[in-house]
């Protein structure tokens, strides 16, 4: 059976992190400092594995998420639990911050992840 755990993401985390928004697309990562990643990113983790990742950003009245990614290796549907999973915890996770609103970014080419944010 398929168990998607969602937590925040830790240190050790910070490479996973990296080569799933590298494959997910996203570009110039790797000069960046990513020994930093907690408490800013949540993880989605299956038996260990990272498998999806969201940059949830606190801030008050209106918190954010962006950055999400999913293991290119998903099928749909699990990839449709990873997104549904990270995206419920980046809510309760901005609400007891004291956010009012939540809004998710997605880059312009992913038109599946807003169908699937709606």
């Amino acid at each position: 059976m398929w168990d998607v755990q969602v937590r925040v993401a830790r240190k050790e985390d910070a490479g996973a992190l990296l080569r799933l928004l590298q494959s997910f697309g996203y570009a110039h990562l790797e000069a960046m400092n990513w020994s930093t990643v907690t408490p800013d990113w949540i993880v989605a983790t299956d038996l260990g594995e990272v498998v999806g990742c969201l940059q949830v950003v606190l801030a008050r009245p209106l918190g954010y998420g962006h950055f999400m990614a999913t293991a290119p290796h998903l099928t749909h549907r699990q990839r449709a639990i990873v997104v549904k999973a990270l995206a419920a915890q980046a809510v309760v996770t901005l609400a007891v911050f004291g956010a009012q609103m939540c809004a998710f970014f997605v880059a312009q080419g992913r038109k599946g992840f807003k169908r699937m944010l709606k």
